[in-house]
């Protein structure tokens, strides 16, 4: 989103609390001239942990120094706007004071709102900070999360800003199927059928030994499939034997820790979620930018419902019925727009929101 902020002339640093990891995301951000700080990296050459013998104790004076790091930062970057994200929230109440009343503050709540306000110590920290400063403008992803954080009964109305994605880097993508399918030795004839979703612990929620299960439905009735599971973390030894035990092994594909989820994309004909539960899966919509055929549970939200070419299947019908669901054409009337999505759209929606808010404070 930084990315884009520039290419459409806002003036946009982005703060991290952590050090520099030469990931591509800030070298991404490098690339494209968006200024980063890391406050992470201030405190580590400020600090001498060594002094410290007890990792309590050294864990204390690293936060202590990242607020005072944190204070130093807004005061030489005075900004009009501050975004914050994630766990960022918690250092609001140390912006300085005189700066609190003049810029606007919001937070963006990524997943389902019970998550970041209901359970915990931090929960309870967030609670009272957004409703000690009027100052903070609340922003969830989507209608289920607005109502749903209405709910708490904040003092400000909650703005809805859907996660933006690179619909270019979709359309491009679009030309690398062959390629794509050529490294991981696909015939071109293949019916490919993929899913993304985290492995490990991930795999209670995203469901993939079900997935695994249709897949063999599915062989029976089309023989030439491939499976393609893509996640981050590693498989569980769980999953690895559920695919070494079927007949099929040979047609799966494990992929992890990919960033080439468009060209991936791009090499399915269908992309399957059968997930236990789902807040707003980007990589959903995600695959409606790809204009891929989509069957996913019933327990994701019609929200995400962008094209009609997505079908909901509930996971007491069996795998017999979800791989029936796989092979024939979906028939789902779209809830909304992918446009929607496309991330020149809500950065623009986002700009006017910043811009609307800084004006009324400075009233």
């Amino acid at each position: 989103m930084a990315i884009e902020m520039k290419r459409q002339g806002a003036d946009v640093t982005v703060l991290c609390f952590s050090v520099r990891r030469s990931t591509g995301n800030e070298s991404r951000l490098e690339e494209a001239g968006v200024k980063a700080v890391y406050l992470g990296e201030k405190c580590i050459e400020r600090l001498h942990l060594n002094r410290f013998r007890r990792t309590f104790i050294r864990y204390i004076a690293m936060i202590l120094l990242l607020v005072r790091v944190f204070r130093k930062t807004m005061l030489e970057e005075s900004p009009d706007v501050l975004h914050f994200h994630l766990d960022a929230l918690l250092f609001y109440p140390f912006i300085p004071r005189k700066m609190r009343n003049r810029i606007s503050c919001f937070w963006t709540i990524h997943s389902e709102p019970e998550v970041y306000l209901d359970k915990g110590i931090l929960s309870f920290i967030r609670r009272n900070i957004i409703k000690k400063h009027p100052g903070i403008y609340l922003v969830t992803i989507n209608e289920i999360g607005k109502k749903k954080t209405e709910g708490y009964g904040f003092a400000n109305p909650i703005i809805v800003i859907p996660n933006g994605i690179s619909m270019d880097r979709f359309l491009r993508a679009k030309e690398c199927r062959k390629k794509v399918r050529d490294e991981l030795c696909i015939a071109a004839d293949a019916f490919v059928v993929g899913n993304i979703g985290r492995f490990g612990e991930g795999e209670k929620i995203k469901n993939q030994m079900f997935l695994v299960d249709i897949f063999e439905k599915i062989i029976e009735k089309k023989p030439e499939s491939i499976l393609m599971l893509i996640g981050g973390g590693n498989p569980s030894d769980a999953l690895k034997k559920r695919i070494s035990d079927c007949k099929c092994s040979e047609k799966i594909i494990l992929l992890t820790e990919r960033s080439d989820i468009p060209e991936l994309l791009s090499a399915m004909d269908v992309f399957v979620m059968p997930s236990i539960y789902e807040g707003f899966p980007m990589t959903l919509i995600e695959a409606q930018a790809e204009n891929l055929r989509c069957v996913v549970s019933d327990t994701v939200t019609r929200e995400t419902s962008l094209t009609d070419r997505i079908r909901y299947e509930s996971l007491e019908k069996g795998a017999d019925v979800w791989a029936d669901a796989v092979i024939s054409d979906p028939c789902s009337a779209p809830q909304g727009s992918i446009d929607d999505y496309d991330i020149r759209n809500t950065v623009k929606k986002t700009i006017k929101y910043y811009n609307n808010y800084y004006e009324r404070k400075q009233l």
